[in-house]
């Protein structure tokens, strides 16, 4: 496995907004923060709910450090509009063990507020090249069943079902949800 670099890219989406996906750093830990807290609210989707865990900027720094290290090759991927972090992508090796190294584990999360823009189909190919470039041969992700935009998603970038876990997350409320695992093979 390889550390490797995304090198930062303007992307102009159908709506007209400039959309700037790359690596963050240090001095967008605030901005990190923010989107934390937000997408944490916003959707049953996530495994965070509002307010559950509320983020600082020192906690994403001390985040972001494992993704500078050269002998991880776990990628961290933000995509902002107008200077506003509005989405970040990740895929994180599953262990430094040899016989596990191979797969990466891959979460997504864009606010609401910019649903439905494309922003998740760009930061995805984003990861999909970069994880088979840094010698990952297997992504894996979680879904909750029911969220029917993101597993189209995840069809769309060939990840296949590989199984379930039923009541895989708990809501504050009592309520239930299923989880849906799937694997891309590299």
């Amino acid at each position: 496995m390889k550390k490797m670099k995304i090198e930062e890219k303007e992307i102009l989406l159908k709506n007209g907004e400039t959309l700037k996906v790359y690596c963050p750093t240090a001095a967008d830990a605030q901005g990190l923060a923010d989107h934390y807290n937000i997408t944490g609210g916003e959707s049953d989707f996530l495994s965070t709910g509002a307010g559950e865990e509320v983020k600082k900027a020192e906690d994403e720094i001390e985040w972001l450090k494992k993704f500078e290290d050269r002998e991880n090759p776990s990628c961290l991927l933000a995509a902002s509009i107008d200077g506003k972090i509005v989405g970040l992508a990740e895929v994180s090796q599953l262990s430094k063990k040899s016989r596990l190294k191979h797969r990466g584990l891959l979460g997504i999360a864009i606010q609401k507020a910019h649903w439905r823009k494309g922003i998740a189909n760009i930061l995805m190919q984003a990861l999909c090249d970069y994880a088979k470039s840094a010698g990952f041969e297997q992504i894996e992700l979680e879904v909750v069943k029911g969220n029917d935009a993101a597993y189209a998603l995840y069809q769309k970038f060939g990840f296949v079902k590989t199984g379930e876990t039923a009541h895989g997350l708990k809501y504050e409320d009592g309520r239930y949800a299923d989880l849906i695992f799937m694997i891309k093979t590299l």
